[in-house]
Formats: structure tokens, sequence, C-alpha cells
């Protein structure tokens, strides 16, 4: 059984929704008129249009106004894409948004300066703390001994150093 539609007000929203731009009083001058077929009381009135009707006037007498279905839904989908872009454009303006790879290759380069200023400095570094202990040591032999482990020290600390910003690689 075809949809039946019990009123103009009725059959006018499935003409809308349909796409087609016409006024309700237009659709019920077109009833008057006879474009549009429909069942009607004694007086007069619109008892029921069939959908079948409906869409038969609306091919011959109608042009469609308004996108539908996918059409809708693309031109929808465009005007969300273009103001998502207009946001975007405007959040960057705003400083709410930061380039990921310039922050990225930033801080790639803060921490290369300062793995090279800790490189750098090891040796420096070494030397001064052992300068402090060797001033407490009185044996010639323990203080030499010291000297001579100086740069294997300085290697394992250089190691150390290289092991924690290799770590920072991954991340």
């Amino acid at each position: 059984m075809s949809e039946v539609f019990t009123s103009v007000a009725a059959a006018h929203r499935w003409l809308e929704d349909e796409g087609y731009g016409l006024t309700e009083r237009t659709l019920g001058n077109h009833l008057k008129d006879g474009l549009c077929q429909a069942e009607r009381y004694r007086n007069g009135k619109v008892k029921q249009i069939t959908l079948a009707q409906l869409e038969k006037y609306a091919r011959m007498h109608l042009v469609k106004t308004l996108p539908q279905g996918p059409q809708l839904d693309l031109k929808a989908r465009l005007i969300k894409e273009q103001a998502d872009k207009i946001e975007l454009e405007n959040a960057k303006k705003r400083g709410e948004l930061i380039n990921l790879a310039e922050e990225e290759q930033r801080d790639a380069m803060i921490l290369a300066g300062f793995r090279r200023h800790l490189e750098n400095s090891a040796a420096d570094r070494l030397q001064g703390l052992l300068n402090d202990i060797l001033k407490t040591v009185k044996d010639e032999k323990l203080r030499s001994e010291i000297v001579a482990r100086q740069p294997g020290w300085l290697q394992q600390d250089l190691d150390l150093l290289a092991d924690i910003f290799d770590g920072f690689v991954g991340v």
C-alpha cells in the first residue's frame, strides 16, 4: 500500500524533504487548479493525496531547488571541512597550535647542544673532582694510581652520557 497524505501540510512537508521549493499555499493553489490530483470531500477540501499522485505532480510541474540525499551529504561535508580549515587557521593565528615538526627539530637541536656541552666538559668535571680528592690523599702510590685510572673513568662517564642521550632517540 502506498503512503497517503491526509492534509496539504503533510504533502508539503514531504515535497520540501524531497528538495522541492514551494510554499504550502502554492501547493494548495495547484491542488485547486487540478495540477495535483487528490481525493476530496464533498465540500472540496482535500481528503487524501497518495504518494504516487504527489510524485507524478512533482515530476511534471516542479523543479528541485535544494540538494538532496548524497548531494546534500556531500555539500554538508564540504561546508564542514571548510569550517574546520578556517578554525584551524584561526587557531594557528591565535598561537593555540604549534608546528610539531618545527618543535621536534628545535628540541633535537637543544638536546644535541646539551649533549655536546656535557661531553666536552666531562674531562674538566672529572679533573676538578679528582683534584679535590687528591688534596686529601697523602700516599704517592695511591695518588699515581688514581691519576692513572682517570682516562678509564672519563670513558665510563662518556659511555654513560651516550647511553642516556641515545635513550632520547625513541622518545
